[in-house]
């Protein structure tokens, strides 16, 4: 468990999120339904969502899913605000009256009056941070949310504002959600750089910080499972991480699932859930089977040579 501390509340996190960020028609909807109850047969507790996904369809679903299994206590819920709009993805808006709005838009949708976590899309650098520290704080003195993060900003930026909440008695920043997998990309490589990866030193500021990073996109479009099946990589998988690097990722994934009877998907996702940085892997699927092979990472480990070694080939 990854435990989530803003200095006011705590909330308990499972290493391995379902986020199911997709719905488009009452046929997905369906669908999701189903992964969300096969996740929480499992013994899942951590679902990932945010007001941008699908219209608000997806926190809709998650709101009726919760309304009739009756189980909302269960469950630690992640949902996101602030989304740039479409049309211009470097236009702010964490402005005070946005957020606000996306906040109880989305309790509204998930048919709660609380998230456990909240999480801001995309930083606006050259807002101040501590007005957006502010807004956050008073997320969390109003009850809507018990703690708040951020997604896809840079580290400088979260140490910054944790010493303006710190320096203001304001709840802190206590989580960050962005690109992170074994398979290494880059905003340029995603086009979109407005996204933030994982890179060495942000790697070591965390490690530095332990601060909780919550992994999206944690199993890179299926890229070590399509390869070590022999199935061909889809277009996006091919250009954000078909690369040299990755491909020598690969060889080392093939080996640890050889020896641990683990399928390469869930040594993928093993070396996010065993990592030695507090992380949460955030996953989706498009299938039973491809649920059914993530669940398996759920309660299995990897030590800390093994992921020293999926990802420098040393131990």
């Amino acid at each position: 468990m990854l435990k989530l501390d803003n200095g006011i509340h705590e909330v308990a996190m499972q290493r391995l999120t379902f986020g199911p960020n997709t719905y488009g028609d009452e046929a997905n909807m369906k669908k999701y339904l189903t992964f969300l109850d096969m996740y929480t047969d499992a013994g899942g507790t951590s679902v990932d969502t945010a007001r941008v996904y699908s219209g608000g369809q997806t926190e809709e679903a998650i709101g009726t899913w919760f309304q009739t299994r009756k189980n909302r206590d269960k469950i630690v819920l992640t949902t996101k605000g602030g989304h740039p709009p479409a049309s211009d993805m470097h236009a702010s808006r964490l402005d005070r009256e946005n957020v606000l709005s996306d906040i109880k838009e989305s309790l509204k949708a998930l048919k709660t009056d609380y998230t456990d976590v909240y999480l801001l899309h995309r930083d606006c650098r050259q807002m101040p941070v501590g007005e957006i520290v502010d807004i956050l704080d008073e997320i969390v003195k109003t009850g809507l949310a018990k703690v708040c993060g951020v997604s896809n900003w840079m580290t400088d930026r979260i140490i910054a504002a944790n010493a303006y909440a710190e320096q203001h008695n304001k709840a802190r920043i206590c989580v960050s959600q962005i690109n992170f997998s074994l398979a290494e990309t880059t905003p340029q490589r995603l086009q979109d750089d407005t996204l933030v990866c994982m890179t060495d030193a942000e790697y070591r500021t965390y490690m530095e910080l332990q601060l909780p990073v919550m992994a999206f996109s944690s199993q890179a479009k299926g890229f070590f499972a399509k390869l070590a099946a022999g199935e061909a990589l889809k277009n996006k998988a091919t250009e954000r991480f078909l690369t040299e690097e990755n491909l020598k990722r690969l060889e080392r994934v093939k080996a640890v699932s050889a020896q641990t009877g683990l399928s390469p998907a869930a040594v993928a996702l093993c070396y996010l859930t065993c990592n030695p940085l507090p992380v949460s892997a955030v996953f989706s699927c498009r299938t039973e089977a491809q649920m059914n092979d993530t669940l398996t990472a759920m309660h299995a480990t990897l030590d800390k040579d093994t992921i020293n070694f999926l990802e420098k080939g040393t131990k």
